[in-house]
């Protein structure tokens, strides 16, 4: 990827949200950047050139998340927690070998989770508090996946391999299980909370 791509791939964040509405910054013409995207708010870059977090917790945005997102490889954080974004989380974020934290935690995101999304850096999952449904697959076992949390959705099943390997799985339904049926599960690893 080049810088060139990378300012594509904020164009699309522009175009698919609101944060060109939000933020005087977030700048984009014929799907170019104005400026350096490293001054812009919410983004940090190593080097000065490479984004490698992408941050706007409680900015208010709308709209959807680009499948290009999970192009921008050098990002290691996505913290999109308490917006209202809608539509689905893009598989693509599963290419982003790079990423350690992923943060959409209190917006609208619903359909299921990606089977693909746990890359092989990835070591926090927060999805709480989402509209998602259907089954945490064994996409999500890694050995590097330390935290996930999936409270205030529909999830309904889980892959067993999920009470192996996380340090902490927080679900929230008392008939939660895994998908084959087997209720048995590493119970040092797997929080269920009632609500």
């Amino acid at each position: 990827m080049n810088i060139e791509s990378q300012s594509l791939i904020v164009c699309d964040l522009v175009t698919s949200t609101n944060i060109g509405d939000l933020n005087s910054d977030w700048s984009c013409k014929n799907g170019v950047t104005n400026t350096d995207i490293c001054s812009w708010s919410g983004i940090n870059c190593n080097s000065g050139v490479w984004a490698i977090t992408l941050s706007l917790p409680s900015s208010k945005l709308t709209g959807t998340l680009p499948t290009s997102l999970g192009l921008w490889w050098s990002l290691e954080n996505i913290y999109l927690s308490s917006n209202s974004l809608t539509g689905s989380i893009p598989s693509t974020l599963g290419l982003l070998n790079n990423l350690a934290v992923l943060n959409l935690k209190n917006n609208k995101l619903a359909s299921t989770v990606p089977s693909n999304l746990a890359g092989s850096s990835l070591n926090s999952i927060d999805l709480s508090n989402n509209k998602l449904t259907g089954s945490l697959s064994s996409g999500l076992c890694t050995t590097n996946l330390k935290s996930l949390d999936v409270t205030g959705n529909s999830i309904t099943c889980y892959d067993f391999c999920l009470g192996n390997y996380s340090t902490s799985v927080l679900v929230d339904k008392s008939e939660f299980h895994d998908c084959t049926g087997n209720n048995t599960v590493c119970l040092a690893t797997l929080t269920i909370r009632n609500y």
